[in-house]
């Protein structure tokens, strides 16, 4: 074949190509430190692929051309040493980075795709997370650029066999041009497919190779035209650097790509790269061969390589994007480290090595990846575990919504507590998304995602976008525990209301989604559905009007609603959801990045609530409208965490587990009756039908007003606080001094019945999550030896022994542990043995001590529970399992003259603990009774203590 072409046949250097990488990784870099300063400077990676094209396309002929073949093993060791040194190095620094700089959030992600970049898969990845890469947010992670390196790896792995085959087939048949022109099916192929991809909207195939090969093939392909003449090369270089530069300059992220405008800076480069011997000709591209380019070439691999990790982790270090001195400061430490691993790790691997180190090269590549590889993994299982655990209703733990319904004070989270899990918050999603029944965005038939039995009484459907599909884990529960079915119509990014909402990522009107509006409406006329409930996001934009008003936009939507739904059958109730908060911060990783009790990240509701085109709507139609704002803001903040269970996955998403906590307030609001389930697990009656004093609903404020006075001193306090209730000290009949946690206020109505009816005197010692003894215990909410109260434990013992009641009863929880690692049955014989140390000291002191059986524990919140299930029988629990041994059972079995308060019988029968009993609520969750069952319980407290007191009725002097 022909040496003359532009490839040549001789190897020789070219100072213009180093100009030319120079200004593809300065492209990058520029726009990633300063977006809006270059906002097309992502076409450097386009820039990157031309020239990697050509390169290896010269070297791979030069080899045809000498010796008829290609030499697979030497050429892929050099590919090997050449380019998997640094990258291994930066990969390994990124998995420390990330440890050291990014929120627990996204450690499992960023090591996943530390290990597809050490398999040169990570574009492939993204394809599968469908990322938007340009989109420099919260999401990004330290490895993404890799994906451009995936596809030139992914190139080099089957070009050199295309090209052989095509070399050979056209020394065989037809010479050069059949060469050339089964090359060039290729590269046709390829671009038709990115260009109808880009008008698609499809996102994923900016990392596609399929959509990239075209770009890497252009440059392969000028291997094989003719050099042109000195005044051609030198017009079509300039045109070259010109197209590059107007691309980077005109173009941006918000644009279909690759698609056809890729055109621009590919053929761009192909020209400079033709042209580029010609660069001496003149002042304005003889600077592509100046030292300071030709050094920024040289390092422009390891650059490219450092320059993102350094812009991410600094990004999460300071809260903030990059200024103007700090992206300089950035942009210098890039350069630094480049050098350096130019100096130290590049040069060092390259050259020559005999034919048999082909192989032990590629292996030893091998090998080192999959450290690599095992490394992520091994970061990755550091935030694995159970953690990902749901929330569920009937766990008392995890009371979610049910705490803002029930209007209980709000609870300062614990990192270990709350659930899902930080690391796991991100996945927790509704199952609708495993069930493949959203709509993508360029669908438009209906695909439903179905709960529940078809027959059954009830129908309902969820129509909406993503923030509709939020709402269905929620909807699920009403299907599982009623004669409901409920139909989840959804599809992405998709309102209803028929107008050209505009699309960032199809960069265009969605007409997609009116297609499937009107496909909606039919189904839904169709299939006669009882209620449909509409919910979607307050975020849409109208095309063609983008310079309005979000606040006209929103009425202009919900005038187009109004339109659409008129359509819907009269016999159809309709109902809408107004919009959940949408937060200043992503959640997750403002959450994982600050301390307890996350202030910073609870959004101010008049900034995260706002004018929307689902609440105009349905004023303008007359519709209900479904406000759940109460069960998400409190006292003008949303927070994060909300009873113990977390509650956005992302900025405005809300996690499964919390939705799932709402649904007894959906059962309420929805308006419609909820028929009972048909079989083994329906209630015994209509939710109305579940009575009790006081109701489920005002369960969690029917307790003590110790709670309220500040009886029950906090976490923090080792001071002493006395509350004193009944008689008068000189006029007392009996005196009783109750010590320990909120049990002791739990049980205070009983004894305060007894103060005024007989003359009592009681006096409370009490403090939160303390277990009274001479021995620490561990508090999960300080996470930490509980050293507060040890100390308070001495001073109550103190002041009761100077106090002299005629009873010190003791009243504790079961549940209490003296170390994190340690189990409660493990610790409570160590703790009553501490608090029976405690109770000796009493006794000698000649005082009598009562200690209160440990009361039963329930596996549910009783209130929720009956809210949800509507059935008694459900919401009860075993004896057995409900009457646990805690440390004071112990101290009472164990110490002489220790007696003990058994209201055990009170609450359970022989085999069962019923959360209703003569019509009054037992519980007001799943451990702490109500203050209006105490109150019943009076007698016989009142009985028990008589019978374990020394002093009868008498007065004391």
């Amino acid at each position: 074949m022909p040496a003359g072409t532009a490839g040549g046949s001789k190897h020789h250097f070219r100072p213009d190509i180093q100009g030319l990488r120079a200004i593809a990784v300065l492209l990058v870099l520029v726009y990633h430190v300063w977006p809006d300063l270059l906002p097309g400077g992502f076409i450097g990676v386009d820039v990157f692929f031309v020239i990697s094209g050509f390169l290896i396309t010269s070297l791979l002929k030069r080899e045809l051309e000498l010796h008829g073949r290609i030499g697979f093993a030497a050429f892929y060791a050099r590919r090997v040493k050449r380019l998997l040194p640094a990258a291994l190095v930066v990969l390994a620094a990124i998995l420390i980075g990330t440890l050291l700089f990014l929120p627990v959030t996204n450690w499992r992600s960023a090591s996943h795709e530390v290990a597809a970049a050490a398999l040169y898969v990570e574009n492939w990845w993204l394809v599968h997370q469908a990322v938007d890469y340009l989109a420099l947010d919260g999401a990004a992670s330290p490895v993404q650029h890799f994906w451009s390196l995936s596809v030139e790896e992914q190139f080099y792995f089957f070009w050199p066999v295309l090209l052989a085959s095509a070399w050979f087939v056209g020394r065989r048949r037809g010479g050069l041009s059949t060469t050339i022109g089964l090359l060039g099916l290729v590269l046709a192929g390829s671009l038709v497919y990115s260009v109808s991809s880009g008008l698609a909207g499809d996102s994923a195939a900016y990392f596609s190779t399929l959509t990239r090969i075209w770009q890497l093939a252009a440059g392969g392909l000028l291997v094989f035209l003719p050099v042109a003449r000195a005044a051609s090369a030198f017009a079509c270089l300039l045109v070259g650097l010109v197209a590059i530069a107007l691309s980077a300059l005109l173009l941006s992220g918000e644009l279909p790509y690759p698609g056809y405008l890729a055109l621009g800076p590919t053929l761009g480069a192909a020209l400079a790269l033709y042209g580029g011997s010609a660069f001496g000709r003149s002042f304005t591209t003889r600077w592509l061969a100046s030292t300071p380019a030709g050094f920024v070439g040289d390092i422009s691999y390891s650059l490219y390589l450092w320059h993102w990790p350094l812009i991410v982790f600094y990004k999460a270090w300071a809260g903030a994007d990059p200024g103007l001195l700090d992206g300089l400061a950035l942009i210098a430490a890039a350069l630094g480290l480049a050098a350096l691993t130019k100096r130290y790790v590049e040069d060092p691997f390259r050259g020559n090595s005999g034919s048999a180190a082909h192989w032990r090269t590629i292996a030893s590549g091998l090998a080192a990846s999959l450290l690599i590889v095992l490394a992520a993994l091994w970061v990755a299982s550091t935030v694995g575990g159970d953690s990902g655990q749901p929330a569920t209703i009937e766990d008392s733990r995890y009371p979610g919504a049910m705490v803002m319904l029930r209007q209980e004070p709000l609870q300062d989270p614990v990192p270990d507590e709350f659930l899902p899990r930080l690391p796991h918050v991100e996945q927790d999603v509704a199952d609708a998304y495993q069930q493949d029944c959203i709509q993508s965005i360029g669908g438009t038939e209906v695909k439903p995602c179905r709960y529940g039995d078809p027959g059954a009484r009830l129908r309902i459907a969820v129509v909406g976008d993503s923030h509709a599909v939020h709402w269905l884990p929620a909807f699920e529960l009403l299907a599982r525990d009623h004669d409901v079915y409920i139909e989840g119509l959804t599809k992405t990014s998709c309102i209803t209301s028929g107008l050209p909402v505009y699309h960032q990522k199809l960069t265009k009107p969605y007409v997609q989604c009116n297609a499937w509006t009107r496909n909606v409406i039919d189904y839904l006329n169709q299939q006669a559905f009882d209620l449909v409930v509409v919910s979607q996001s307050p975020r849409h934009r109208i095309a063609g009007r983008e310079a309005r008003s979000p606040q006209s936009q929103a009425d202009d939507i919900a005038r187009g609603m109004a339109a659409v739904w008129s359509g819907l059958g009269k016999e159809t109730k309709l109902a809408v959801i107004r919009p959940t908060p949408w937060q200043t911060t992503l959640v997750r990783d403002c959450v994982a990045s600050n301390e307890p009790p996350y202030d910073v990240c609870a959004g101010e509701q008049d900034k995260v609530l706002f004018h929307n085109a689902l609440s105009s709507f349905a004023g303008m139609s007359g519709l209900p409208l479904l406000d759940f704002t109460d069960l998400f803001c409190r006292d003008g903040r949303c927070p994060p965490v909300i009873g113990n269970v977390f509650v956005y996955r992302d900025s405005h998403h809300v996690t499964a587990s919390y939705m799932r906590t709402l649904s007894p307030a959906l059962a309420q609001r929805l308006g419609v009756t909820l028929p009972p389930r048909l079989g083994p697990r329906a209630p015994t009656a209509e939710r109305s039908a579940v009575v009790s004093t006081p109701s489920p609903e005002l369960a969690a404020a029917d307790r003590d007003d110790a709670f309220g006075h500040g009886c029950v001193q906090p976490l923090r306090h080792a001071t002493l606080k006395v509350c004193r209730y009944g008689a008068k000290l000189e006029s007392s009949r009996l005196r009783v001094a109750v010590v320990g946690d909120a049990t002791g206020a739990n049980i205070l109505p009983a004894l305060k019945e007894n103060a005024v009816e007989r003359g009592w005197r009681i006096e409370t010692y009490l403090k939160e999550s303390c277990f009274w003894s001479d021995r620490p215990v561990w508090n999960r909410k300080l996470r930490r030896a509980y050293t507060e109260c040890t100390a308070w434990s001495e001073r109550v013992t103190r002041a009761v022994i100077q106090s002299r009641p005629d009873i010190v009863l003791l009243a504790q929880s079961p549940t209490y542990t003296d170390d994190r690692s340690r189990t409660i049955e493990y610790a409570t014989p160590r703790l009553a043995a501490g608090s029976a140390s405690l109770v000796r000291e009493l006794q000698e002191a000649g005082l009598n001590v009562v200690a209160l059986r440990s009361l039963p524990l329930l596996s549910k919140s009783v209130p929720q529970c009956l809210l949800m299930r509507g059935d008694v029988s459900a919401c009860g629990d075993e004896r057995a399992s409900s009457l646990r041994t805690g440390p004071l059972d112990v101290v009472a079995m164990e110490t002489p003259g220790v007696s003990q308060l058994d209201l055990s019988s009170a609450f359970c029968d022989g085999s069962r603990c019923e959360p209703i009993i003569d019509g009054v609520l037992v519980y007001r969750d799943s451990t702490q009774p109500t203050r209006t069952f105490m109150q019943a319980l009076s007698p016989t407290v009142q009985a028990q203590l008589i019978s374990a007191s020394r002093a009868e009725p008498s007065t004391r002097p």
